[in-house]
């Protein structure tokens, strides 16, 4: 069995349209405490496909 995972990298944006400081960094801190789906879900990692995208916020 493959199990496919959705994974996304978060950048700051530098224009008009970026959200405040303190929300990035509220939602980085949220990000970098969430556990991975694989950890949660205990697959194995050899069965396992990562499929990333870069969003900026």
């Amino acid at each position: 069995m493959t199990y496919y995972v959705g994974h996304e990298t978060v950048t700051a944006r530098d224009d008009a349209g970026a959200l405040p400081r303190w929300v990035e960094a509220l939602f980085a801190f949220m990000q970098r405490n969430a556990s991975h789906p694989t950890d949660y879900f205990r697959w194995p990692p050899d069965q396992v496909v990562e499929i990333s995208r870069q969003v900026a916020i």
